[in-house]
This record gives structure tokens, C-alpha cells and sequence, in this order.
């Protein structure tokens, strides 16, 4: 093999370590993470890159492989202040996503109203049916 060409396999080797490295995810799988309180992940993952008002953002960067993670926290009045309400984690590669390994899990959570409850502070007279 020539000169120009074990340089050039040389350099494809190292790229593709590098790269196989960079894919590797540093941080663990969203849905692993969605019942978890913050404090516990924050506790695992450290300070957080940037922090937002409804989220906070992990970043990580491996050679020009940049990952991230974004927590969103749940901040409606009805809503569990401690547990995120949606976990994403994505890898960049020179700043372009690569949607197909990114990965996404989301806390959903359904309101029912207690009928019982809004029956017992109704008059007595609704409650009988007699106030129509």
C-alpha cells in the first residue's frame, strides 16, 4: 500500500473511532428518567448547562458530536412541581440533529373532575333533583 493511501485509510480509521465513540449516549434513556423527581436527577447528571423557565438543558460534546438532554418541568397549577412533565435526548453531529436517534418520553396525565365531590357542596335541593 502507498504512502497517500495508509494516510488516508489512517485518517478514515480515526474518524470512524471518533465517531463511533461520539454516538455512544451520555446520558441514560428518557423514559428510564420520566418518573425520577428532579432532585434526584439533577443529583445524577449534575448542573444543568442552561436552565430555562419551564426546563432545564444538559449538553454534552464529544469531538464534533454534541448531545443534549432537555428536561421540561410541569409548571400548570394541577401539575407535579417535582417530576418532569417530558424528557428529550438528541445528538448533533457539526450542528444538524439527527432525529432518528433522538429520543423522546412524555408524562401524561389526565384530570377527571370528582363528581362527588361538587355534588356534596351543591344544595340539597339539587342533589335531589328536586331544584329544576
Amino acid at each position: 500500500m502507498s504512502t497517500p493511501n495508509a494516510v488516508a485509510a489512517g485518517i478514515f480509521a480515526l474518524v470512524l473511532v471518533v465517531l463511533g465513540w461520539g454516538l455512544i449516549p451520555p446520558f441514560p434513556t428518557p423514559s428510564s428518567m420520566l418518573g425520577d423527581p428532579i432532585s434526584h436527577l439533577t443529583a445524577g447528571l449534575g448542573t444543568p448547562t442552561e436552565q430555562r423557565n419551564d426546563s432545564l438543558v444538559w449538553k454534552e460534546t464529544r469531538g464534533f458530536v454534541e448531545w443534549s438532554l432537555e428536561i421540561s418541568l410541569d409548571t400548570s397549577p394541577e401539575g407535579l412541581a417535582d417530576r418532569p412533565r417530558s424528557i428529550s435526548r438528541c445528538v448533533g453531529i457539526l450542528s444538524v440533529e439527527l432525529l432518528p436517534l433522538c429520543k423522546f418520553a412524555m408524562d401524561g396525565r389526565i384530570l377527571v373532575p370528582n363528581n362527588r365531590l361538587e355534588r356534596s357542596r351543591a344544595p340539597a335541593s339539587v342533589r335531589q333533583g328536586e331544584g329544576r
